[in-house]
């Protein structure tokens, strides 16, 4: 009988909600992959950054409680480059290149450093004497503690940040031999911080209040208390949520509360800001839970991802039931998010139910609108720009830099596809896979073969794809797992299978 080639062409991204059954035709699973151009490749190795005499730089502390969890890139004035890598316990600066940089430790005098994980205090209830003590304290009261973390941004050359359990309004850069100090005048009890465009600097739920927003006067770090001469000032968002985080856009400032967003839009005057209430029930998971693009920004929320580009609005997931079905909520504030601007990518980075670290992936391409997701431990980090090459510190407190080369480590990137029909009334008999011409040699591929989509699957391969590669498979169903052979540049096109019927059955 006359071969017919039938080409196996899935969509880009993956598919993760429901079962694997509602995944026909689509990518389900798979690890350390993007598209491009519509088409699957390995995302770009990685390796820990180098000190100048050419070997790796070693843990950022050798602290076994210590966790970095924020890190921001600029440039000075001069053009010099500056990365700060800030923990629970500690703070570094990079100044310069990488390889061959200066490692500075900045952690300010009497940090209150926090916990690398987020725990939950108190005892069990109904452990120890009954009446004994306050109602609601004791064995019973059980409290959220969150990992602390920390909220960095620039001001000027300047570096600004507050951490967490800290609280206070730091600023460091004018003496670079120097620690982070305390802002002169600044709230001292603070959830956050964001220098707005118009060069405002701006504390989050100051003075212990939860809604609070006070800037000093614009350019200044140490201007707080209004007056007639000056445009300092503060305003409380009217929010059933509190503040968590801020970030610029270039017409605006945004503020994310666990219940909404807010917008801070320069206006002069007596009032110098306006404040309105963007969207609601959009809050934010964690404080480092949002990435900024050029016009846009994406946080995760409590179980829906979302955007903003002048308007709020659910960015529909086709990963959602992987991403908050497998999910620690206890260490939402550990949630931290990026960019990589080269290929239109946000990326989650987050906590899976079984792990108080960072241990998994999710990535939303803006482009091209589609998902992926991965195991990759990292905890913190920065987009190519101010570097080269988009720079991550790990779990183990190594400084890598990514998208570099082909070397992953121990992971291996694949692909997992959902069933895919080939014939659904007729047996087919599958004598050849014609692979794309791009794969060849660098790949491997599997077929699980079964008559019906839930049935028991028999796995055969994994075949070294070559041009073409002869097999004997009897199915009406297939699916396709495409594994990295050999650690080179390569991507996936269209492979076909070329086919016979047998009959019905």
């Amino acid at each position: 009988m006359i071969e017919t080639l039938i080409p196996v062409a899935l969509p880009p991204g993956l598919f993760r909600n429901g079962t694997r059954l509602d995944a026909v035709g689509r990518w389900y699973n798979g690890q350390l992959m993007r598209w491009v151009e519509g088409y699957p490749q390995p995302l770009g190795g990685w390796r820990e950054a180098q000190s100048s005499a050419g070997g790796p730089l070693g843990a950022l502390t050798a602290s076994a409680t210590a966790r970095f969890n924020a890190a921001l890139a600029w440039r000075r004035n001069s053009g010099d480059q500056r990365l700060a890598i800030a923990g629970n316990e500690s703070v570094y600066v990079f100044q310069g290149e990488l390889v061959g940089g200066n490692s500075v430790n900045i952690t300010p005098v009497s940090l209150a450093a926090g916990g690398m994980t987020s725990v939950m205090t108190g005892g069990i209830y109904g452990a120890g004497v009954y009446g004994a003590g306050p109602y609601g304290v004791g064995s019973g009261a059980l409290t959220l503690v969150e990992a602390a973390t920390w909220q960095l941004d620039n001001f000027g050359q300047l570096l600004v940040a507050v951490h967490s359990a800290d609280r206070r309004l730091l600023i460091w850069g004018t003496d670079e031999s120097a620690k982070l100090v305390v802002v002169a005048g600044a709230p001292i009890d603070n959830v956050g911080v964001v220098v707005t465009p118009e060069r405002f600097l701006v504390a989050l739920g100051a003075s212990g209040n939860i809604r609070k927003v006070q800037w000093a006067d614009q350019e200044s770090s140490t201007v707080w208390t209004p007056s007639v001469s000056n445009q300092a000032g503060d305003f409380e968002l009217q929010s059933t949520g509190r503040i968590r985080c801020g970030r610029r856009t270039k017409a605006q400032t945004l503020i994310w509360t666990d219940v909404d967003l807010h917008t801070m839009t320069y206006i002069g005057g007596d009032l110098i800001y306006s404040f309105a209430q963007a969207g609601d029930n959009c809050g934010i998971i964690g404080p480092n839970a949002v990435a900024m693009t050029d016009t846009q920004a994406f946080w995760m929320g409590k179980n829906t991802f979302y955007r903003y580009d002048g308007f709020v609005q659910p960015v529909p997931c086709e990963v959602q039931d992987y991403v908050f079905e497998d999910f620690n909520r206890l260490q939402t504030a550990q949630v931290w998010a990026k960019t990589t601007a080269e290929f239109g990518e946000v990326t989650w980075e987050y906590c899976s139910a079984g792990s108080t670290d960072p241990n998994r992936y999710v990535t939303f391409n803006y482009r091209a609108n589609h998902w992926t997701f991965g195991a990759l431990a990292r905890t913190c980090g920065v987009d190519a720009g101010v570097y080269p090459r988009p720079v991550m510190v790990g779990v183990d407190k190594r400084l890598y830099e990514h998208e570099i080369a082909e070397d992953r480590g121990a992971e291996k990137p694949f692909l997992e596809s959902g069933p895919v029909p080939i014939d659904k009334d007729r047996v087919m008999r599958i004598q050849r896979i014609v692979p794309d011409g791009t794969a060849l040699g660098d790949a491997m591929m599997s077929i699980y073969t079964s008559m019906f989509p839930v049935e028991n699957e028999t796995l055969n391969g994994p075949y070294s794809l070559a041009n073409p590669t002869d097999v004997r498979l009897t199915a009406k169903y297939v699916r396709l797992r495409i594994e990295e052979a050999l650690g080179v540049s390569w991507r996936v096109g269209t492979p076909q299978l070329g086919v016979i019927p047998l009959g019905r059955r």
